[in-house]
């Protein structure tokens, strides 16, 4: 399939894996500004297929898919969508099983996260379904910090959370953040717990894109925070300074 071709389909479809187990099949999806993308991102989801196919058997990840934010979406040092989706597909360009979603970027404005997730599930059924004879599943895949913000009502409003919860939650523990904790003191979130699947960090990796933002403004190296092609996207094209 070329690389024309890949573009057209808001979730690629050139790197499914064709199922080998009879566990549930399911497609990992994180959603984020990825402004830059790093190899946390990347890890967080080899993390999270690890865990759920290999330490716990309890799915078949066939696909994961990088969800890059719309325009819209309005957050501060937010890169143009177009650098911001070339340099996630660099990053993904080596995996055989990663690729970039395209659907939210192209939306005429920002979308929730559960539209994101029904999106998934709609389309890649739709195309996978009669080939595999059944359903994949999608979960969203994040990190502790973002389960934290699920608190803040005004960010992640019950109906949201619902829906999100519906599909199922990855979450990667990090440092700072209690997640049993998190999940046991709110009503919310103790509820869905078995519809959250925490995954233990076990190399301590704390990049963040706000981090790298700085060092770029700082004049200091971004060298082996982000993918290669990524460092050289961003002194390419002179980005967040």
């Amino acid at each position: 399939m070329s690389g024309a071709d890949q573009k057209l389909q808001p979730f690629p479809l050139a790197k499914v894996r064709t199922p080998q187990t009879d566990r549930p099949l399911l497609a990992l999806v994180c959603c984020g500004s990825f402004s830059p993308v790093t190899f946390l991102h990347l890890r967080l989801m080899e993390a999270a297929k690890d865990y759920l196919s290999v330490e716990t058997e309890s799915f078949e990840v066939v696909a994961g898919f990088l969800s890059p934010v719309n325009d819209a979406y309005g957050k501060k040092d937010l890169q143009y969508g177009g650098h911001r989706l070339d340099m996630t597909r660099l990053a993904v360009e080596s995996s055989d099983w990663l690729s970039v979603a395209t659907w939210e970027m192209e939306q005429p404005q920002w979308s929730r996260t559960y539209s994101v997730l029904d999106a998934a599930h709609t389309y890649l059924n739709e195309a996978l379904r009669p080939k595999f004879k059944r359903e994949v599943h999608v979960k969203l895949v994040c990190g502790a910090d973002l389960l934290a913000a699920c608190l803040d009502a005004q960010v992640w409003p019950l109906s949201d959370l619902q829906k999100v919860f519906r599909h199922g939650v990855v979450c990667l523990e990090r440092v700072g953040h209690n997640s049993q904790e998190i999940i046991f003191q709110n009503d919310i979130l103790y509820h869905a717990r078995n519809s959250i699947h925490l995954v233990p960090q076990r190399i301590t990796n704390n990049i963040s894109s706000t981090a790298v933002r700085l060092n770029i403004k700082r004049g200091v190296s971004i060298r082996y925070l982000v993918p290669d092609a990524v460092e050289r996207y961003i002194r390419e094209h002179n980005l967040y300074r």
